[in-house]
């Protein structure tokens, strides 16, 4: 009996080892699920008095659900959402996918000073636009010390502050107003993308601006030096200023560029970066047309 176990094993060995006479099934793929990553949560502002409002920022990768605590719940990869605290609040970002969870917080801290002294008139923090590769433009704002604020051509009555997506056929300039008992203050924002050409000679403008930054992502010794790229198209000739933002509210200096006539240029910049940070990173256009282009997300790993 073990004499035929033996060769019942050896023969089976044998079998194994001649080509063609025996094959192991294919293992199943077992493809690797890494954990989301955040590439961005903050607020801006992340201070605000009582009664004011901040704007939440995100994008995600990676996730097949993503939610936000504070009441928010489940919200899209990539989004804004306007928060008004009545305290500091902290707010949690949560990432799911098979391999696990990952969360981001970000602070919004509440003054418990009154919204505004008498006899101060509202701030407008920021009131501007981008372009959406749809062609559309998002109008974006922040007001401080207000108890109302409006947009004209059509949009009326806002909170004060959000977003609004536009679609104008001609060059249209936005204007918001802040109102309280001191008074009114207006900022203006100009989309610039006809859908047809203009019978009037085209001004000076800036018809699209797009940010770019090299390396995006960065593990290593720091501080590191990116390089930024800012791709500007303008009606020309003119001379254009611009200057770049970060998400964590520094910028650069104001830049210019001269366009001898319309066309695209591209500028390049060096900065440094000297602590482990993630976020976004942009240009403002300051003249002859205020605009932003959509915000580039970078990540700054020191020492990884």
């Amino acid at each position: 009996m073990k004499r035929f176990v033996f060769l019942s094993l050896s023969l089976l060995a044998l079998l194994i080892l001649i080509p063609g006479c025996y094959s192991f099934p294919p293992l199943s793929p077992n493809p690797v699920v890494t954990l989301p990553v955040i590439l961005v949560f903050s607020n801006s502002p992340s201070t605000i008095n009582a009664g004011d409002a901040s704007i939440l920022l995100w994008n995600v990768t990676g996730a097949t659900s993503v939610s936000i605590d504070q009441g928010i719940g489940q919200v899209d990869v990539a989004g804004t959402r306007v928060i008004q605290p009545a305290q500091s609040t902290v707010y949690t970002i949560s990432a799911t996918n098979s391999a696990g969870t990952v969360s981001r917080s970000a602070v919004t801290t509440v003054n418990s000073t009154s919204p505004a002294a008498v006899g101060t008139p509202p701030v407008i923090i920021t009131f501007s636009n981008y372009l959406n590769s749809d062609g559309t433009s998002t109008l974006w704002w922040n007001v401080t010390g207000a108890t109302s604020a409006s947009i004209d051509q059509g949009i009326g009555q806002v909170n004060i502050a959000g977003t609004k997506i536009v679609s104008p056929a001609i060059y249209t300039v936005y204007t918001i107003s802040a109102t309280n008992s001191t008074g009114t203050v207006t900022r203006s924002a100009t989309t610039v993308y006809p859908t047809s050409p203009a019978a009037a000679p085209v001004p000076f403008a800036v018809t699209s601006v797009v940010a770019n930054i090299s390396p995006s992502i960065f593990s290593g010794a720091c501080p590191n030096t990116f390089t930024l790229y800012a791709t500007i198209t303008a009606t020309g000739p003119g001379t254009v200023t611009y200057r770049w933002e970060r998400e964590d509210l520094r910028y650069s200096d104001t830049k210019s560029v001269t366009f001898n006539a319309a066309g695209t240029q591209t500028t390049t910049l060096q900065w440094n970066f000297g602590e482990t940070s993630s976020g976004w990173i942009r240009v403002h256009m300051l003249t002859p047309t205020e605009i932003t282009s959509i915000p580039v997300n970078y990540i700054l790993n020191c020492g990884g």
